[in-house]
């Protein structure tokens, strides 16, 4: 599998940045499992930061919501396929 360091990712730019920073904001208020297996940002969280960030338009509110939930299922999906790949290699030791 190869891997990739951020040197190789494209720079953000204008809104991306805005998008990026609120999923990363909000990532931290994720729940995992007990194995480590990544639950979604809740809906209550986007709703709370739109609140706190004073983004009150219907339009931005969905456009936030949008991307962040594009980036939460790229991240869940990866970070998902890591925790499978520890947990196999732990039970091929056994």
């Amino acid at each position: 599998m190869k891997t990739t360091s951020a040197d190789d990712k494209p720079p953000l730019e204008g809104p991306e940045v805005f998008y990026y920073q609120a999923f990363r904001t909000l990532s931290r208020s994720r729940q995992y499992s007990q194995v480590g297996q990544p639950f979604a940002i809740p809906l209550s969280e986007i709703t709370a930061y739109c609140e706190l960030f004073r983004i009150h338009g219907l339009d931005e509110r969905e456009r936030l919501l949008f991307f962040v939930h594009q980036m939460d299922d790229v991240y869940i999906e990866v970070r998902s396929k890591q925790v499978k790949d520890e947990l196999d290699r732990e039970r091929r030791k056994h």
